[in-house]
C-alpha cells in the first residue's frame, strides 16, 4: 500500500484532481534518500570524473537498493531526484520501480515513466537539464540491486541503441564507478547487512574492445 504521507504530497502538487495511482510499485526510498548526493557531492564528482564525456556520457547516478528494499540515489546531478521526491511525483517514475529493476537489465527512463504523467516527468528530469536520453542497467550483487543510470544531452546521439551495442563496456564503467562511492554507501549503513563489501581499486582501462 502506498505510504500515506507519500500520497498526500503527490496529491498536493498535482492539485488532487489529477492524482492517479501510480501504476508501477513505487521505489522504497532509504531515509537517507537523495540527500547522501548533496552531502557527499565533492567527492560523488571525483568519483565519476573518470567516465564523464566517454561514450556520449554526460550524467550518471548509481542507485543501491538493499536487502530491505530501501534505494539510496548516489547521483551526480542530486537535482534531479530532488524534483520529483519533493514533490512526490517519484512515484510515477517506473525507472526506479521494482517492476523494473527486479525484471529487466536495461532499459530507458522514458519508456518507464508512467504514461500519465509522462510530460510532467520528462520535463522535470528531461528538459529542465537537457538531457535528450537516460537509460539503465541493472544487476544483483549479493542480495542488492545496482541501477547504473546514465544519460546523454547529444541530440545526435541514439544514445539507448550505443548501450545496447556496447553494454559490456558501459558495465564495466558503472562497477568501477560503484567501486569508487561504496566508501560512501556504507557510511550511511545502519545495520552490517546494508554493507556492500569493497574490494581493492581497479584502475579503469577502456580500449575500442571494451575489454
Amino acid at each position: 500500500m502506498l505510504n500515506v504521507k507519500i500520497k498526500r504530497r503527490a496529491m498536493n502538487i498535482l492539485n488532487n484532481n489529477n492524482y492517479k495511482n501510480p501504476i508501477y510499485t513505487p521505489a522504497k526510498l532509504d531515509t537517507s534518500g537523495f540527500i547522501i548526493s548533496f552531502n557527499n557531492l565533492f567527492n560523488i564528482k571525483k568519483s565519476y570524473k573518470e567516465i564523464l564525456g566517454l561514450e556520449h556520457i554526460d550524467h550518471v547516478s548509481i542507485n543501491i537498493v538493499n536487502s530491505r528494499a530501501e534505494m539510496t540515489i548516489i547521483s551526480l546531478n542530486p537535482s534531479i531526484a530532488h524534483a520529483i521526491i519533493n514533490d512526490g511525483s517519484y512515484i510515477y517514475n517506473g525507472s526506479i520501480s521494482p517492476d523494473f529493476y527486479m525484471n529487466k537489465d536495461f532499459y530507458t527512463w522514458e519508456e518507464a515513466y508512467d504514461p500519465n504523467f509522462k510530460a510532467l516527468l520528462k520535463g522535470k528530469m528531461q528538459i529542465a537539464t537537457g538531457i535528450q536520453e537516460g537509460c539503465v542497467l541493472t544487476k544483483k550483487i549479493n542480495g542488492f540491486y545496482v541501477l547504473f543510470s546514465f544519460a546523454c544531452k547529444d541530440k545526435k546521439v541514439e544514445f539507448k541503441n550505443h548501450i545496447a551495442d556496447n553494454k559490456q563496456l558501459f558495465y564495466k564503467m558503472g562497477n568501477h564507478c560503484l567501486e569508487q562511492i561504496k566508501p560512501i554507501y556504507n557510511s550511511y549503513a545502519k545495520y552490517e547487512s546494508e554493507i556492500i563489501l569493497t574490494r581493492p581499486n581497479l584502475k579503469l582501462v577502456v580500449n575500442n574492445n571494451g575489454e
